[in-house]
């Protein structure tokens, strides 16, 4: 039994990371939210393929899909990002600050968010 779950699993897993491998593909995203947050999907082949595409991946503050682990597994294509509160609550509208925890502890570059500016 246990075995049809993981072939079960691991098909599904193939299955989500194609659907969202052709969407960056198709050039109409501008960015991918909540990556791998819905379903399992393997977050290297869809950095690489949204590098190819232009296609920016979401660092999410309200969902938080993409760990420091993750970031620094997919850093290491040319992949970019966008940065959203994804606020479900006024008061949480333009709340940074977890994102921008996870840039800093993961090591990524800021300058490879899109929505980020540098204040001296």
């Amino acid at each position: 039994m246990k075995n049809t779950v993981e072939k079960a699993g691991k098909r599904q897993l193939l299955r989500n990371t194609d659907m969202l491998i052709r969407a960056a593909r198709t050039g109409a995203l501008k960015f991918l939210t909540h990556p791998g947050e819905k379903a399992p999907a393997d977050m290297l082949k869809i950095a690489l393929a949204c590098a190819e595409s232009g296609t920016l991946l979401e660092i999410n503050t309200h969902h938080m899909s993409l760990t420091v682990g993750m970031l620094k597994l997919i850093m290491h294509t040319d992949v970019r990002f966008i940065l959203s509160s994804d606020a479900h609550a006024p008061k949480r509208v333009g709340d940074f600050q977890a994102g921008i925890d996870l840039i800093i502890e993961s090591g990524l570059d800021p300058a490879r968010v899109e929505n980020l500016i540098k204040i001296e």
